[in-house]
């Protein structure tokens, strides 16, 4: 005997009810049956997914029997600890940390005038721009809203150069590292203009900048690999949101194509796409 249903939601329920009866085991013969026809990349899988299950519940037990109370001072950093003996060297040796501090405001002070000069000369948007200013905008909200004691043993003297970006202010913004994270906005920037001995030069400079901020202690390591996550993610977000506004207001993307011809005419493309 057929029943008409007429209302739509009911006709959706009854059809996933079935269908998943005919799908998911009901019984334990079934079941059995359905473990057995398993694959081997579904057994591999399934036996990784019960070690972590069984990894994170004794982990997580055990700290709660064996550390119920936690201590008032959490601050622990390991690598911090790695880099102790050449953040002694570096406190003890004036001309070394000189050096080193010089070394790396220079590095990234010529990444800063390399990025900032190909994106007013050669790109025909506000791409790089968008995604420099969206950067330190969080970041100086995040600093803002809270603050960070200082590492142990901090030391990151003025060397006697100026430099344009590093400032050598020991103040408590940590959280996330912009001495990490910049290189990576203009690494991801020279990547899709496919400059790529640039966005080398960039992660030369980034880890140049990881060596020295923990041979300084001028950053948590948690701020400098967040730093480097969030400056690649944020490029990739800003990107995305440039494009978005770039498709919807014509007279936006009319500029865009203007400026692109007039590049190519002038032989200083660089823009090579999207």
């Amino acid at each position: 005997k057929e029943i008409f249903i007429e209302n739509t939601e009911e006709k959706e329920k009854i059809l996933f009810s079935h269908s998943f009866q005919k799908t998911f085991p009901s019984n334990p013969k079934e079941i059995i049956k359905a473990f057995r026809s398993l694959k081997k990349p579904q057994i591999i899988k399934l036996s990784l997914s019960c070690i972590i299950i069984i990894l994170f519940g004794i982990f997580n037990n055990i700290q709660i029997i064996g550390n119920p109370i936690p201590e008032n001072n959490c601050y622990y950093d390991v690598v911090h600890e790695w880099f102790k003996p050449l953040n002694y060297y570096f406190r003890g040796d004036k001309a070394f940390s000189s050096f080193l501090c010089i070394f790396g405001s220079v590095s990234i002070d010529i990444l800063f005038l390399i990025s900032y000069y190909s994106w007013a000369i050669y790109s025909v948007d506000w791409r790089y721009g968008f995604n420099t200013m969206l950067f330190y905008g969080i970041r100086y909200i995040l600093n803002e809203t809270a603050r960070l004691r200082m590492p142990d043993l901090l030391y990151f003297p003025y060397p006697g150069f100026p430099s344009i970006v590093v400032g050598y202010i020991q103040g408590s913004d940590f959280f996330f590292s912009g001495h990490c994270g910049f290189p990576i906005t203009c690494m991801m920037e020279f990547i899709w203009l496919k400059k790529f001995w640039l966005a080398g030069y960039a992660i030369f400079v980034t880890c140049v900048e990881f060596i020295m901020m923990e041979a300084c202690r001028e950053h948590y390591t948690i701020d400098l690999v967040i730093g480097i996550i969030f400056a690649h993610y944020i490029s990739i977000i800003g990107r995305g949101w440039v494009k978005f506004f770039y498709d919807k207001i014509k007279f936006l993307n009319r500029l865009k194509m203007v400026n692109r011809q007039e590049l190519k005419r002038i032989k200083l493309d660089w823009d090579v796409g999207d």
